[in-house]
C-alpha cells in the first residue's frame, strides 16, 4: 500500500479480494511450515537463539520439533503475561486504581513491555508520539484507565460472545466484530474513550497515541485463543506468506511504501478485521498441519502459535527486511 492511499481499504475489505489473498497465503504455507516444523532449518531464523540452542533441536524429528516449538511459544507467552500484563490488565487491579489514576499511568508506562519499547525506541519518527503520549497521560490519566479497563472488558467478553468456528467461517472481513478497533485516519484525539454520535460502539484506540499495535497486544495478552496481536512481525510474515500478492492494488497491503521516506515497512495502518481474517486462516492451517503430524494443537493458545509462526516467516526473510525503514519493536503504535 502507498502511504496516504487509504481508499484502498475498500478493496482490501472486499470478500473476493480477501479470498484471493487467503488463497495465496495457503499456497505459501506449506514450504514455511516444513521449515517451521524442523524439516529444514535454513536462513537467518537458524541463528535466532544462537547456534548452540538450535543444534539440539535440528536433530529432532518433525513432530518432536513442532511440539517443542509450540511448548516454547506458550511458555514465553505465559511468562510475559504473568510478569508484565496481568499486573496491569487484571480487572481487580484496575478497580483498585479507580481512586488513583495517576498511579495507574505510571504503572502503564513502565510496566508494559510494548510501551517501554516504544518509549525507548531511538527513532526520530517516534519523538512526536512520545510527546503526545506524555501530554495525554498528564492531561487525562483517568481516560487512560478507562480505556485500558474497556480493553480488558472487551477481551473478557469476547470468547463469551463469539465462537472460533463462527469467526473462521466468516467470509466477509467487514462482518467481523471489530468495529471498536477501527481507527479513523485523522489527527490524534484526547485519551478518553468517547462514544461516536453515529454509533454506540466505544472506540478502543486513540489515533496517534494508542494504536492497534499497542491495543491488540493488550487484548492478546488477555485472550490467547481468539485475539491475535497485530504486530509488525505478523504483518511482515503475512507479506511473505502471501507471496507479496497485491491483486488490483499497487503493492501488497501488508507493507506500507512511503515515497517521502523512500522506504517501506510493515503497514501500521492495516485494519484489524482483514488482519484477523487472514491470521485466523493461518491458525487453521497450522492446526490441520500439526494434526497431520500427530501433534496436538494448543487451541487455548491458538493465536500465540499463529503469531509465533508468522514471526518465524518474517525471520526467514531478514535478508530482505534488513533494508526496510527502521521500526520500533512495538510495531504499529502510530496507527
Amino acid at each position: 500500500m502507498i502511504r496516504g492511499q487509504y481508499d484502498e481499504y475498500e478493496t482490501i475489505l472486499d470478500p473476493a479480494h480477501a479470498a484471493a489473498v487467503a488463497e495465496e497465503v495457503a499456497r505459501g504455507f506449506q514450504d514455511y511450515f516444513a521449515r517451521y516444523a524442523g524439516h529444514a532449518m535454513v536462513g537467518p531464523a537458524r541463528f535466532k537463539k544462537g547456534l548452540r540452542g538450535q543444534r539440539s533441536t535440528l536433530a529432532m524429528a518433525p513432530d518432536a520439533r513442532l511440539r517443542q516449538r509450540f511448548a516454547d511459544a506458550v511458555t514465553d507467552y505465559e511468562k510475559q503475561r504473568r510478569k508484565s500484563y496481568d499486573p496491569v490488565l487484571d480487572a481487580e487491579v484496575l478497580e483498585e486504581y479507580a481512586d488513583d489514576p495517576n498511579q495507574f499511568v505510571r504503572v502503564f508506562l513502565k510496566g508494559l513491555p510494548i510501551i517501554n519499547k516504544a518509549r525507548n525506541a531511538h527513532l526520530e519518527d517516534m519523538e512526536p508520539w512520545k510527546r503526545r503520549l506524555h501530554v495525554a497521560c498528564k492531561q487525562d490519566p483517568r481516560g487512560f484507565l478507562e480505556l485500558v479497563s474497556a480493553l480488558a472488558g472487551f477481551a473478557e467478553d469476547f470468547p463469551r460472545q463469539h465462537t472460533w468456528e463462527a469467526l473462521l467461517e466468516e467470509t466477509d472481513p467487514r462482518s467481523l466484530p471489530f468495529e471498536a478497533l477501527e481507527i479513523p485516519h485523522e489527527e490524534p484525539c484526547a485519551a478518553s474513550a468517547q462514544t461516536s454520535g453515529t454509533t454506540d460502539v466505544v472506540p478502543l484506540c486513540v489515533p496517534g497515541i494508542i494504536g492497534l499495535g499497542i491495543t491488540t497486544a493488550l487484548l492478546h495478552y488477555r485472550e490467547a485463543a481468539l485475539l491475535p496481536w497485530r504486530s509488525r512481525f505478523a504483518l511482515t510474515g503475512l507479506f511473505f506468506l502471501s507471496g507479496q500478492y497485491s491483486g488490483t492494488l499497487e503493492t501488497s497491503e501488508f507493507v506500507l511504501w512511503d515515497p517521502q521516506r523512500g522506504g517501506c515497512y510493515s503497514n501500521y495502518t492495516y485494519h484489524y478485521a482483514p488482519f484477523y481474517f487472514h491470521v485466523a486462516r493461518v491458525a487453521a492451517l497450522l492446526h490441520e498441519a500439526a494434526e497431520s503430524l500427530g501433534v496436538s494443537f494448543p487451541v487455548k493458545h491458538r493465536m500465540v502459535i499463529a503469531g509465533d509462526f508468522l514471526r518465524f516467516v518474517a525471520d526467514e526473510n531478514l535478508d530482505v527486511t534488513k533494508d526496510w525503514a527502521p521500526e520500533s519493536d512495538a510495531g504499529g503504535f502510530l496507527a
